[in-house]
Order: C-alpha cells, then structure tokens, then sequence
C-alpha cells in the first residue's frame, strides 16, 4: 500500500512556522508524523487520506521522508477521507508500484564521515566478505523478489544462487514480514569469495544487517530485526541470520581535537586487528577459525534513520588483506598522501578492489572474458574516480593526472585474469 485512510492523533502548530501544522496519524500499529500548509487544517479524529514515504507519485516523483524548517514528516496529507479507517486509496494518487531497484548506501571511510552532530554513538557489526544482497518482500501484493548489490535478479540471470535461493524459499519468506520490507544482507559461503572464514562454512547463507521499512526508515538493531522478520518456520529458513552486534556502543566525539578523536579510534583498530586474525561470529556460529574482513560502524541516532541519514553518519574499517585502499590503520582521521602519480595508483588498485569490481561486471559464472576487460577497466577507473576525491586533494592532484595509469594497470590485471581462467 502507497496511501493509506488515517486518523488524525495528534495536531499542533509549527514549532518554527506559524503556516505549518505538524499532524500525527495512525492506523492500527503505522504512525506517521506528517507536516502540512494551511490549506487542509485536521482536527484530532479526523480520517485523512495519507500518502506514504517511498511512494511513486502520479507526478513522476518520489515520495521521500523530508525535513521542513527542522521538523521531520514522512508522508504527505491530502485531504478528508471519504472511506473507513485503514483503506488503501493508493489508485487515487500513487502510480501502480513495482518493485525498484533499491541501492545499498555506498560505505566510505572514517574521514568520509562528515557529521552535523558533535557526539555519536556507535556500534560495530562483522562485515561478511560475501556478495551485498537484498529481498524485497510484500506480503500484501505476494512479491518476493532478490536483487543484487547494483540490480534485481533472477533465477535466470542470477548472482551466485541468490535468486534461485529465493525462489525457492518465497512462500516462507513472504510469510515471515507482515508488512512491506526491504531485507538487506550478505550472501556469503562456500565458492562467493576466497581466504576467509565465511567462505569455508557447511552451506550458503544470508545474513540479515539491516531493513528497509515502507516509511523510509532504517532498522539495523538486531533486536528490531528479529521484530520484524519473524519466521513462521525457521528450519525451513535456517540458512537466514541476523548478524549481531560486535561491540559495545563506541562514543566518537566530532568536535574533539584531532588527538583524542584518533584516542577514541583505537578500540575499532583493535577490533578490526582482532577480526583479522579470526572472525568471532563465524566461529561461536559455525566452529570454523579464520580470518575475516573487518566491521562496518553502525550510528545510533535518537531520531528517523533514513538512507541519507544513515549515509552520511555510518563507515566502514576492513583489515589490510581486504582493504580497497591501503591505509595505514583501519579507522583513520586523515586521507592517505601520495607521494607520486604511481604510489596514488598502488593506493588504490588494491586486491581487494580490483576484486569488488571484477565481481560487479563479471559475473555469475566468475570468469574472466577477454571481451569485457574495456568495460572492467572502465569501470574500476569510474570507482577510483568516484572514492578518491579527498586523496586526490591532499595528494595535490587531481584526476586526469592518474587517470591513465589506474586504466593501464586495472586492464593489465583482468588480462592476467582472464589468460588464467582461458589456458
């Protein structure tokens, strides 16, 4: 459902605008807080029809959760219903929905972060070397369907089994959420990727480290999680977790010096450390000792997650086997210099990008075709383009002066690949 009837639970001037209302609707366990001009005025009790955040309007646009003269609304009011409480009134206003392509934030470093709040919490979860992965589920409209990190998929233009492993599991799955969800995760296990420890677990699972609800909310407590992703049977689900925290809340203050901010930094270089050299949740999980990743750092805010949201505030620290650019610790406050135009190109033609990259253009079948090294190349370089804007800067170079050399040595490498996997 895209709009909904709603009752208005609360009503109340503009904190900050004496033109706006600022509503509170519900209907049975949905509330939306909704902000509104003058011209429709709600009192409490009435039934107002509600558009939802993430809806497709008829206009072309997307309806997404804003934020009006500092106060957050998520959806948009239309005006007095004239049907009961909790009808779907999507038709008069939203354009017939059908699953999209959602993106998974892109994930940067530490001093990619660039936060408008002084202090943040936040909390570490394993990052699994797998293949980002998603299933949008609509247990209203009976759609199950996978996607890949950049498009959805099928069974027959799958990703590593993925969609095929939905297929099959789409009656459980559907029965498992009682409303809209997009489920984010990690595919990971035997034969997705190599040298570490997911990769020599029993079978192929999905981890679950964060839902997209139809509000435009992020949810990526594990205990939340498990309030909304619910198996009715989950033996015939077992290969689904929910990956759980790895670490107490860490506390980084943005408006610190420089020395006490790197001070704060350390217990997630030391947990990182510690990952390398065995993945705790790989091994209370599965009994197998080895090496893993590194975490992603998830922010607890006290306020609506959303994607730009989480985007802007959340980052990620991997260890040196699996680092897309060589730094120096995993969690650090300053990009890397370089020195020349060849040592900015080890920086970052890096393993472990040349691989994520590989894996992105390549590839259900993972081999290394001659006839796609223009597009690897060309996409690898648009990658490096893309993640090095701040090493670049305080490198004093810019990008057309390592352009051609990150080009030459990403197509030396997916030649050698592909001479490798064609003898």
């Amino acid at each position: 459902m895209s709009a909904l009837v709603m009752s208005c639970f609360k009503a109340e001037k503009h904190p900050y605008d004496d033109n706006l209302h600022v509503y509170l609707f519900r209907c049975n366990e949905n509330e939306y807080q909704v902000v509104a001009n003058m011209e429709n005025v709600y009192q409490v009790g009435d039934l107002v029809d509600i558009i939802l955040p993430g809806s497709n309007l008829k206009n072309g646009e997307r309806l997404s959760v804003r934020t009006i003269k500092g106060v957050c609304s998520n959806g948009m009011a239309m005006g007095l219903a004239d049907t009961p409480l909790g009808a779907d009134v999507s038709d008069r206003y939203c354009l017939e929905r059908k699953v999209c392509f959602a993106k998974w934030p892109s994930i940067g470093n530490f001093f990619n972060v660039r936060s408008s709040l002084n202090i943040v919490n936040y909390r570490a979860k394993i990052k699994l070397h797998g293949t980002n992965s998603a299933i949008h589920l609509d247990p209203h409209r009976g759609i199950c369907q996978a996607q890949s990190r950049i498009r959805l998929i099928t069974p027959n233009e799958d990703n590593q089994g993925f969609a095929s492993w939905v297929a099959t599991h789409s009656h459980e799955l559907l029965a498992s959420v009682k409303k809209p969800v997009i489920l984010f995760g990690e595919w990971a296990g035997p034969g997705i990727q190599s040298n570490v420890a997911i990769s020599e677990i029993p079978e192929r699972i999905f981890a679950i480290f964060a839902v997209l609800q139809m509000n435009d909310k992020f949810v990526y407590d594990p205990s939340a999680i498990s309030s909304i992703y619910n198996p009715i049977d989950p033996e015939a689900l077992k290969q689904i977790h929910i990956l759980p925290w790895a670490s107490e809340p860490i506390k980084l203050d943005y408006s610190a010096g420089k020395l006490e901010l790197r001070s704060q930094l350390e217990p997630i270089n030391q947990l990182v450390d510690s990952i390398e050299k065995c993945d705790p949740w790989v091994e209370a999980t599965f009994g197998i000792h080895g090496i893993g990743e590194g975490v992603v750092m998830y922010p607890i805010l006290d306020l609506h997650v959303n994607r730009d949201i989480f985007a802007r505030h959340v980052f990620k620290a991997k260890g040196k086997t699996h680092q897309v650019v060589k730094t120096r610790r995993p969690a650090q406050i300053d990009p890397e210099i370089a020195q020349s135009i060849d040592a900015f190109v080890e920086l970052f033609t890096t393993d472990g990008r040349l691989e994520q990259i590989a894996q992105q253009v390549n590839l259900p079948d993972r081999q290394f075709d001659f006839s796609l090294t223009g597009k690897f190349t060309k996409d690898f370089a648009a990658d490096v383009e893309k993640e090095s804007t701040a090493e670049l800067e305080n490198s004093g170079l810019v990008w057309k002066d390592v352009a051609s050399k990150v080009a030459a040595k990403a197509s030396a490498w997916w030649r050698t690949r592909s001479n490798a996997s064609h003898p």
